[in-house]
C-alpha cells in the first residue's frame, strides 16, 4: 500500500456547507503561514450522527492532535506516521469550532499534552 496526500490551497468557498467555508475563511485570516489538515469528512460524519440522534450527541475522542489555534501556527507539511497502519494529527480545533458554531459545547483539558489530546463535544444539552 502506498500512502499519499495532496496539498490544496484554501479558497473562499470549497464546500457546499457554509459552516465549513466559514471555518476556512477564519483559518485564512488567522493562520497566514501554515499547513493544516482540515477534517471535512469527519465534520460531515458528525453532522450526520447528530441528525440521526435528533440533535443530541456526545462525542468523546482521544488521539494525537491540536486542540488550540496557537498549536496550528507555522506548521510545516503534515507528517504521516506509519506503524502497522497510518495516522496523522487530528485537527480538534476545527472540530471544536464547528461544534461551537452549531451551538454545542467543547470540553478539553486545561493543559496541552503533545502526545494525547482528549476532548468531549456535546450537542443538545438541555442545560445550554
Amino acid at each position: 500500500m502506498q500512502i499519499s496526500y495532496q496539498n490544496h490551497p484554501v479558497t473562499a468557498a470549497d464546500y457546499s456547507d457554509g459552516d465549513l467555508n466559514q471555518l476556512l475563511r477564519n483559518y485564512q485570516q488567522q493562520l497566514t503561514d501554515t499547513s493544516l489538515l482540515f477534517p471535512c469528512f469527519g465534520l460531515e460524519c458528525l453532522r450526520n450522527f447528530r441528525q440521526l440522534a435528533g440533535g443530541r450527541l456526545l462525542l468523546l475522542s482521544g488521539d494525537k492532535g491540536y486542540n488550540r489555534e496557537e498549536s496550528l501556527y507555522y506548521r510545516g507539511e503534515p507528517v504521516i506516521n506509519v506503524h502497522g497502519s497510518f495516522s496523522m494529527m487530528v485537527n480538534y480545533h476545527a472540530i471544536g469550532q464547528s461544534v461551537q458554531n452549531k451551538g454545542g459545547k467543547v470540553l478539553q483539558a486545561s493543559h496541552y499534552y503533545h502526545s494525547l489530546s482528549i476532548s468531549a463535544f456535546l450537542w443538545g444539552n438541555r442545560h445550554q
